[in-house]
């Protein structure tokens, strides 16, 4: 959720390309020389500081894929909230330069972005296939997902 909400608070930010996507991310990998401020990787400081960052999207719905437009199936039922001020934030791999460094990521966590989107919601992380979608929306389940973070529904 911390490199959710790096990524997602500015289109400026991105991940070093020699970043190595097999190791947990710290906070030296998104803000650089200042997280020496937070104290050595692991540390209580950095650990409160990486779960404030990643609790200022827990509200959010974020959308992850890596073609360069959000496949229809994936932001049905997402965009049609648009109206009652809800948006989810969607962020592609395909044209930014560290996106090879997020699909990275993303395999290490057990998502293949080449083969389906990763739709967050409340921090949760949900391997948004064809078929997943259809029986979120189906179910209701999408709907109650939603609203357990506020969204109208």
């Amino acid at each position: 959720m911390a490199l959710q909400s790096f990524i997602a608070e500015s289109r400026y930010h991105f991940l070093r390309s020699d970043l190595d996507v097999s190791k947990p991310i710290d906070a030296s990998d998104l803000i650089g020389e200042s997280a020496r401020r937070l104290g050595e990787t692991g540390s209580a400081r950095e650990k409160q500081w990486l779960s404030e960052v990643s609790e200022e999207n827990t509200y959010n719905v974020v959308l992850w894929y890596a073609s360069s437009s959000a496949p229809y199936y994936a932001t049905d039922g997402l965009m049609a909230r648009h109206g009652q001020g809800h948006r989810p934030t969607m962020i592609s791999t395909a044209d930014r330069p560290d996106g090879h460094v997020l699909r990275g990521i993303f395999a290490r966590l057990g998502y293949d972005l080449d083969v389906a989107p990763v739709l967050v919601i409340g921090g949760e992380p949900i391997h948004a296939t064809a078929e997943a979608m259809d029986e979120l929306r189906s179910s209701g389940q999408l709907t109650d997902k939603l609203a357990a973070i506020g969204w109208r529904v």
